[in-house]
């Protein structure tokens, strides 16, 4: 696992999460996660979708989390999108196909974690556990 804090602190407010991921086992795993931890999620399951649902939250959201290989943009394209609009929350990218290069264009626009899943979901879904649990493992994603 390959994670940095990037200064996207969470408002005190309850936080709101984007999951942009195609629809399927892992992308409806998230979702299921993020709700059992009590958490409003809006999924996505293109860039185009989850662009569109940003905008049309306001922006609204303290955190996305994101398939690289996203149709309709990618991730990286989704979170160039995010950044430039000024969304300073925290981001998780994973997906199988993830080089060192992706890494680094994702590190340069601060993305918080970046995961590569070739194994399995796994250690994915270990790092949204932890993420929502916060530093202090007191709440969702505190």
């Amino acid at each position: 696992m390959d994670s940095t804090q990037t200064g996207g602190d969470l408002p005190p407010a309850s936080p709101r999460v984007l999951c942009a991921h195609p629809v399927g086992l892992i992308g409806d795993a998230l979702v299921r996660l993020f709700t059992l931890e009590g958490l409003p999620v809006s999924q996505a399951g293109t860039g185009e979708a989850a662009w569109d649902a940003f905008r049309r939250e306001s922006g609204d959201f303290s955190a996305v989390v994101m398939a690289h290989e996203l149709p309709g943009g990618g991730g990286l394209g989704l979170v160039r999108r995010l950044r430039e609009a000024g969304f300073g929350g925290r981001i998780i990218a994973h997906g199988p196909e993830v080089n060192d290069a992706d890494v680094a264009s994702y590190r340069s626009w601060n993305v918080e974690s970046v995961v590569v899943t070739s194994n399995g979901p796994e250690e994915l879904l270990g790092v949204v556990e932890a993420w929502c649990a916060g530093p202090g493992g007191s709440g969702p994603m505190n």
